[in-house]
C-alpha cells in the first residue's frame, strides 16, 4: 500500500514546496542532506528555507546565531538541492517578524515602537537598506535562485509611530508598506527574480492598490487551521482568496505540516493538518494557485520556545505530499505513511520520537493539572483559612513531584533521540523550556504552603516517630529479668559443615559481587560525565555558543571552575565529587586530602580540532568526545584542554574501567567504547 503513495500521476499542485524554519531546531548538516533526500522521496520540487540566525551573514556578527551553517554548508546544501532538482526559495524577514535584526542595540533606532523588536519603522532611512543589504547577502551565496520570499506577515505595529501615522494619513498604508519594501522588491526585479511576499498585509489593501503591487511580486495565501474554502475561517478565509484573485494576483498557497498546534505543542495534529490541506489542493485548480508550501514552524515567533521537532512529523509531511500529488488523502492514512517512512529506513526513529514525546506531553500537562489544582488550593485557604491543613497538598504535591521526574525523563530520552540530528545546545534548550516552569511553579508553591501552614498531623507524626523505636525502661528492666534457658551449641562436625558451606558460598559471590559493584561505578562514572557534559553546554549557551575558553582568554581558570556552577546539586561535597570516577583512587584520595586542585579532577576536556570555538563549528557532536575518563601519561595536570594527538594511556589494561572508557560527547550523550582507538574517535570527530 505504501508504495502506491506517490505513484507516477500527474501531481494535482504544480509546486509543492517544504518550508524549513531555522529559527529553533536547526539540524545539523549531515542530517540536513538526508532529508533533502527523503524530501525529493516525497515528490516535494521547492523548497522555502528560512535562515533567520542560522545564516552566515557578513554584513553585521550580530545577525549570526552560534547554530549557523557555515558558507561552504550553504554552497553545497545548494549543489545538494540542484542534484536534486529542488528549488531553493530564501526568506527573508522584511517588515514584520524581523527580531533578530531589531533586538541589536545597533539596529534598535529601526524599530516602529521603540519597546518593540518585531517591526520595522520604514521612515528611517536606514530600515528599507538593511533588508536590500541582508538579500544581497543572501544572494552572493545563492545567485542562482528565482525567487525570493520578502515575508512582511504580521506587521500588527506598523503604522503606530508618530511619524508614520502623520505618513499614512496624508498617503495610506500601502505607501507605508512600499517605503520599505520598494527597494529590495527592485532589486530583485532587475535580477530577473520573482519576489514573494506573505498575504494578510496585503489583502487589507483597496483593488487598485493590490492591483499594482501584484505586478511586481507574487502573494502566498497562508491559513493553517480549518478548510480555506470556508467564509468563517481567520484571515485567508474564501473571500479574501477570491479578491486577491480577482485583483489578478498571482497566488500561492500555504498549509502547515507541523508547529501550528499551539506554541508549546510537541506533535502535530496530524488530521487537522490534513484538512487544511485537501482544501489547499482542491483550490490549486480552480484558482489557478502557483504552488503549495507545507509550512513546519520551529517557533511561533523569534523569541518563543521551540516546538514540535521536524522528526516527530515526517508522518504528517508525507500525508502532506500525498494530498499535494493525488488530490485527496492516501488509502490507509497515517498508517500507510508510516509504512512508506519504514520503506525509507525512517520509520522506526520516527517510532521513538513520537512515543518519547507523547510521553512528555502526558507528564508535562498532568504536572500543570497538578499546579492548577495547587493554585485553586491557595486561592481557597486564602478565603477559607478553617478549611486549610486538611493534607489533601501534601498528596498532591506528591503526585507533582512524580510527574515532573516521568518529564525529566522523558525530556532526557528526547535529547537521545536528537543527538546528532540537531544542533546542540537546542536540544537541551526544548526539554528545559518544558521542565523549568513546572520546577519554578512548584517551589514557589511549596514555600507559599510552608510558609503559612502549621505542621500537618502526618508531618507531627513523622517526626515523633523515633520516640515509637525507644523502649521503654520499665520493658527494659522486665527484660533483664526474664528467665532464660541454656541452648544446646554445635556440634564440631556441624561446625565444620558451617564453615564448609559459607566458604563455598563466599567462593561464588565474592565474584559477582566485585563485578556487579565494578559495573555499578561504571555507571556512575556515565553519570558523572553527562552531568559535566551538560554543564558545559549550558555554560556555553551562557556564553553564546562559546565553548569553554580556558586557556584562550582565561589564564588560570580552570574548565571545572568555569562549569561548576552549571552543575545541579543542592550538596556541595556531592557537586565537587561528581568530578570523580569511583575507579579513580588517585583523584579520590587527592579529594579527601585537600591536596591540588586539579589532582582531584578524574576527567579529561577533550578539543579535537584546536580552531573550535563555538559549538556550531563541532559538525559531528554526538560522536565527537568532549571528556573522556582517562588521564594524559606522565601527568594529572588538567588545567589546559588537550589536542587528540596527545597520547594517552594506550594499554588496555590501564583503562579504568576494565578495557573500555566511558566517553561523553558534545551532544550531551555518554557511550561506553571497549578497548578504545583513539585513531578512529579523531576520525569521527573531524
Amino acid at each position: 500500500m505504501s508504495s502506491s503513495l506517490f505513484s507516477e500521476v500527474e501531481p494535482v499542485v504544480k509546486q509543492r514546496g517544504v518550508h524549513l524554519d531555522f529559527k529553533g531546531l536547526v539540524p545539523t548538516f549531515e542530517h540536513l542532506e538526508r532529508l533533502l533526500i527523503l524530501f525529493k522521496k516525497m515528490g516535494y520540487t521547492t523548497l522555502l528555507v528560512e535562515w533567520e540566525d542560522a545564516f552566515p551573514w557578513s554584513i553585521h556578527p550580530g545577525l549570526q546565531g552560534p547554530y549557523a551553517f557555515t558558507r561552504n554548508e550553504i554552497r553545497r546544501f545548494a549543489d545538494s538541492c540542484a542534484e536534486l532538482d529542488l528549488e531553493i526559495i530564501p526568506l527573508v524577514q522584511s517588515l514584520g517578524h524581523s527580531e533578530n535584526v531589531l533586538h541589536l542595540k545597533d539596529f534598535a533606532k529601526l524599530r516602529e515602537l521603540p519597546n518593540r523588536t518585531d517591526v520595522f519603522h520604514p521612515l528611517h532611512p536606514e530600515s528599507p537598506q538593511i533588508v536590500k543589504r541582508m538579500v544581497e547577502d543572501v544572494l552572493q551565496l545563492l545567485p542562482e535562485v528565482k525567487r525570493f520570499h520578502l515575508g512582511g506577515d504580521e506587521v500588527y505595529t506598523l503604522g503606530q509611530h508618530p511619524d508614520s501615522r502623520a505618513f499614512v494619513e496624508q498617503n495610506g498604508l500601502p505607501a507605508l508598506w512600499m517605503q520599505q519594501l520598494d527597494p529590495t522588491i527592485r532589486v530583485l526585479n532587475s535580477k530577473g527574480i520573482r519576489p514573494l511576499v506573505w498575504h494578510d498585509e496585503i489583502v487589507k489593501w483597496e483593488e487598485k492598490s493590490i492591483h499594482e503591487i501584484s505586478q511586481k511580486l507574487d502573494l502566498v495565501v497562508w491559513g493553517y487551521t480549518g478548510d480555506p474554502r470556508d467564509h468563517d475561517t481567520y484571515h485567508h478565509r474564501f473571500p479574501h482568496i477570491e479578491k486577491l484573485h480577482q485583483a489578478g494576483c498571482t497566488l500561492w498557497g500555504a498549509s502547515a505540516y507541523k508547529g501550528a498546534d499551539g506554541p508549546s505543542a510537541n506533535l502535530p495534529d496530524s488530521l487537522a493538518r490534513a484538512k487544511a490541506t485537501l482544501g489547499w489542493a482542491e483550490l490549486s485548480s480552480s484558482h489557478n494557485l502557483e504552488g503549495i508550501f507545507m509550512t513546519g514552524w520551529s517557533r511561533y515567533a523569534y523569541g518563543r520556545i521551540q516546538v514540535t521537532p521536524l522528526d516527530a512529523a515526517l508522518d504528517s509531511l508525507v500525508y502532506a505530499a500525498a494530498i499535494l500529488t493525488r488530490g485527496s488523502s492516501p488509502e490507509g492514512g497515517l498508517e500507510a505513511c508510516v509504512a512508506w517512512l519504514d520503506d525509507q529506513g525512517h520509520g522506526e526513529h520516527l517510532r521513538q520520537y513520537k512515543n518519547v514525546l507523547e510521553r512528555l506531553t502526558k507528564h508535562v500537562e498532568q504536572s500543570w493539572e497538578w499546579i492548577r489544582q495547587l493554585e485553586d488550593q491557595v486561592a481557597n485557604v486564602s478565603m477559607e483559612p478553617k478549611r486549610a491543613h486538611s493534607g489533601i497538598e501534601c498528596i498532591i504535591f506528591e503526585l507533582l513531584e512524580e510527574d515532573i521526574r516521568k518529564a525529566n525523563e522523558a525530556g532526557d530520552d528526547l535529547q537521545l533521540c536528537m543527538a546528532g540530528n540537531v544542533k546542540a545546545p537546542l536540544p537541551f534548550y526544548y526539554r528545559e523550556s518544558r521542565i523549568r516552569p513546572l520546577l519554578a511553579c512548584a517551589k514557589r508553591l511549596k514555600e507559599q504552603f510552608d510558609s503559612k501552614r502549621p505542621l500537618t498531623k502526618s508531618e507531627a507524626d513523622r517526626n515523633e516517630i523515633s520516640d515509637s523505636f525507644r523502649t521503654p525502661k520499665n520493658q527494659l528492666k522486665s527484660d533483664t529479668t526474664k528467665n532464660t534457658t541454656t541452648s544446646k551449641g554445635f556440634t564440631l562436625i556441624e561446625l565444620l559443615v558451617v564453615l564448609a558451606i559459607l566458604g563455598l558460598l563466599v567462593t561464588l559471590i565474592v565474584p559477582a559481587i566485585t563485578s556487579a559493584l565494578k559495573s555499578a561505578r561504571t555507571v556512575a562514572c556515565a553519570s558523572n560525565l553527562r552531568q559535566i557534559s551538560m554543564a558545559s553546554i549550558q555554560f556555553s549557551a551562557s556564553k553564546k555558543g562559546k565553548l569553554l575558553d580556558e586557556p584562550f582568554t582565561i589564564p588560570d581558570v580552570y574548565w571545572f571552575r568555569q562549569i561548576y556552577p552549571f552543575i545541579k546539586s543542592n550538596d556541595e561535597n556531592k557537586t565537587t565529587a561528581i568530578f570523580q570516577c569511583a575507579e579513580d583512587k588517585e583523584a579520590i584520595k587527592a579529594f579527601h586530602s585537600g591536596e591540588s586542585e586539579w589532582d582531584s579532577i578524574s576527567y579529561l576536556l577533550i578539543i579535537a580540532d584546536p580552531s573550535w570555538k563555538f559549538l556550531s563549528q563541532i559538525t559531528n557532536p554526538s560522536v565527537s568526545p568532549q571528556f573522556i575518563d582517562a588521564e594524559i601519561t606522565a601527568t594529572r595536570d588538567y588545567r589546559t584542554p588537550v589536542k587528540f594527538e596527545q597520547k594517552v594511556k594506550g594499554s588496555s589494561s590501564e583503562w579504568r574501567h576494565g578495557k573500555g572508557i566511558n566517553v561523553a560527547n558534545w551532544d550531551g550523550s555518554v557511550r561506553s567504547i571497549v578497548d578504545p582507538s583513539y585513531q578512529n574517535l579523531i576520525e569521527a570527530s573531524l
